[in-house]
């Protein structure tokens, strides 16, 4: 069970950072050999991450997986042109 004060901590976090899933697309490859007329039908892979929004601006979004009072940890960093969608998740 969670202590009062750790909960304060999630409380305080959640003020400043919020939680979001986003939606992105990959590079993407395919090995060996295939006819030309195949390619066409090849997509790009479809990712959904979940984490806590640190920074956006104009060229990525910024968040981490795990989130302490002054340090973060698995920073991932996404390029916008490869972002579908960000969504809140809501505690």
């Amino acid at each position: 069970m969670a202590s009062t004060n750790s909960r304060q901590q999630l409380k305080s976090l959640l003020t400043t950072h919020k939680l979001v899933a986003v939606t992105w697309r990959d590079s993407t490859s395919y090995n060996g050999w295939r006819a030309l007329s195949s390619v066409e039908e090849l997509k790009c892979s479809q990712q959904v991450s979940v984490g806590w929004l640190l920074f956006k601006d104009k060229e990525t979004i910024k968040i981490a997986l795990s989130l302490g009072e002054e340090i973060v940890g698995d920073t991932f960093l996404i390029p916008r042109g490869c972002i579908l969608d960000v969504v809140e998740v809501k505690i």
